[in-house]
C-alpha cells in the first residue's frame, strides 16, 4: 500500500511540475514588452505596426492583423517576436522597417521622408522667404547687381541650398546652406565657391555635398587654397556671419 502512495505521490509531483512549466511558459509567450515608436528626423506620419515572420512578408502581404498604429511618438507594447512597421500617411513615402523585439525597453527609429511633390509644394510657398533671408544674412557680400538662384529643399523641406550669384564676367556662385528653425529660415554657412564640410559638423555631409555639386567639382572640398573661407571657422547658430554686418 504503501508503494502505491509513493507512486501516486511521485505521479501528482510530476503533475504540478509539468502544471508550472506550462503555465510559465504561456505566461511568457504571452508577456508584453515596451517598445518605443520615435523618428529619426523631425517629422512623424502615421504607422501602422504588423507581426512578420521575415521581410519578405511585408512585401508579399502576408502580415496578420494591424498590432498598433502610431501618430505621434510614443510606447507601444508587443509580444517578443519579429515586426515591421509600414509608414502610410498621405504627403510621405510608403517606407518599412523591421525590427525585432526580445527585451525591454526597444527603441525603433523610424527615417520619415516627404513624397517629392510635398518637398516641392513647401519650396514653391518659401522660395521667396528663402531668398530674402539669404540677401539679408549676407549684407555686405552682396550687392544689388547680384542674385540668387538654385534654391533646394532636403530632409524633409528642413535643410537647403543655393547659391549667391555675383555679377561679372565670368560669374562667380557662391554656396549655402539654409534650415528651417522656429518657422524661420536660418542661413547655416558662410557664402563660399565650395563649401567646406570640415567647418560644419552639425550640417550632414550630403547636403554640403549636394550644395557644392550645382557649380562646383569635388576635387575642391576641404581645400582651403581653393576655398578661402575654409580658412574661418563658422559656428552654425543661423547668424549672419560676422564680416557681412560691418
Amino acid at each position: 500500500m504503501s508503494g502505491r502512495k509513493k507512486i501516486i505521490g511521485l505521479c501528482m509531483s510530476t503533475i504540478f511540475v509539468i502544471i508550472i512549466i506550462v503555465t510559465m511558459a504561456i505566461r511568457s509567450s504571452s508577456k508584453k514588452y515596451d517598445v518605443s515608436i520615435k523618428s529619426s528626423n523631425e517629422s512623424f506620419a502615421r504607422t501602422k505596426i504588423y507581426s512578420s515572420v521575415s521581410p519578405k512578408d511585408g512585401d508579399n502581404k502576408s502580415q496578420q492583423g494591424v498590432l498598433a498604429e502610431v501618430t505621434k511618438p510614443e510606447i507601444v507594447q508587443l509580444k517578443k517576436g519579429t515586426y515591421v512597421s509600414v509608414v502610410s500617411d498621405k504627403g510621405f513615402n510608403e517606407t518599412r522597417s523591421y525590427f525585432e523585439v526580445d527585451k525591454s525597453p526597444t527603441e525603433v527609429a523610424i527615417d520619415f521622408s516627404f513624397t517629392q511633390q510635398r518637398v516641392d509644394s513647401i519650396l514653391s510657398e518659401s522660395r521667396a522667404a528663402i531668398k530674402t533671408a539669404v540677401i539679408q544674412s549676407t549684407k555686405g557680400f552682396n550687392t544689388a547687381s547680384d542674385s540668387v538662384d538654385g534654391i533646394e529643399l532636403y530632409k524633409n523641406g528642413v535643410w537647403g541650398s543655393a547659391y549667391i550669384v555675383k555679377a561679372g564676367y565670368p560669374a562667380d556662385y557662391y554656396h549655402v546652406v539654409f534650415r528651417k528653425k522656429d518657422n524661420n529660415w536660418k542661413i547655416m554657412t558662410k557664402p563660399a565657391i565650395v563649401l567646406t564640410a570640415s567647418l560644419y559638423p552639425d550640417i550632414p555631409r550630403n547636403i554640403v555635398d549636394s550644395a557644392n555639386k550645382k557649380t562646383s567639382t569635388n576635387d575642391t572640398l576641404d581645400n582651403p587654397a581653393l576655398n578661402p573661407s575654409a580658412e574661418e571657422e563658422f559656428t552654425g547658430d543661423g547668424a549672419p556671419p560676422e564680416e557681412f554686418g560691418r
